[in-house]
């Protein structure tokens, strides 16, 4: 049996253990997708001066609400979290982190070290879940978007500036997902 695989206009026709082996070079790349992270910041310099204007953060734009739960977070993960969205280009965002271990002190230092008034903490007594802990801060969040970041995410300095200039070139955006 063979199987044909398209490519534009283009087709060709694959012996169904060529076309696995395919497959399963696809799945493994999905994968291990966050091995490649280590290949970004070489690739951002060599294209940083091409893309010098997608790269600019524009001067007014929506308020981003980030909404990030966190429980029994390590503090490297959460300072490395914190320290990406402070770093952000683009400056109309809050950050609302939903702690639901407010007895952990490793988080509570973390938390100390970055009095950034951009920074909501709501101390959430019981750990929801995910789901529940998120939709916390939801209801906190006051601005124009809500974007989700998870506690050991970090963001380029870029990603915030992206979608204010994708929300400002078209005000009937409902969604964006990257």
């Amino acid at each position: 049996l063979s199987f044909t695989v398209r490519c534009g206009s283009a087709r060709c026709s694959l012996p169904r253990l060529e076309r696995n082996h395919m497959v399963e070079r696809h799945f493994a790349h999905i994968r291990n997708a966050y091995a490649a992270v280590e290949d970004y910041a070489p690739w951002l310099e060599r294209h940083r001066a091409s893309m010098a204007q997608e790269l600019q953060a524009p001067s007014t734009g929506p308020r981003i609400s980030l909404v990030t739960p966190v429980y029994r977070t390590p503090p490297d993960f959460l300072e490395a979290m914190l320290s990406s969205v402070e770093a952000q280009t683009y400056v109309c965002w809050e950050l609302v982190l939903v702690n639901a271990s407010p007895d952990d002190e490793g988080v509570a230092s973390v938390l100390a070290a970055h009095p950034d008034p951009r920074i909501v903490v709501v101390d959430h007594p019981q750990n929801d879940g995910i789901a529940g802990n998120t939709n916390v801060g939801i209801a906190a969040a006051t601005g124009d978007y809500v974007a989700f970041l998870d506690h050991d995410d970090f963001l380029e300095p870029y990603a915030l500036a992206a979608i204010a200039r994708a929300v400002n070139d078209d005000p009937a955006v409902d969604l964006l997902y990257c």
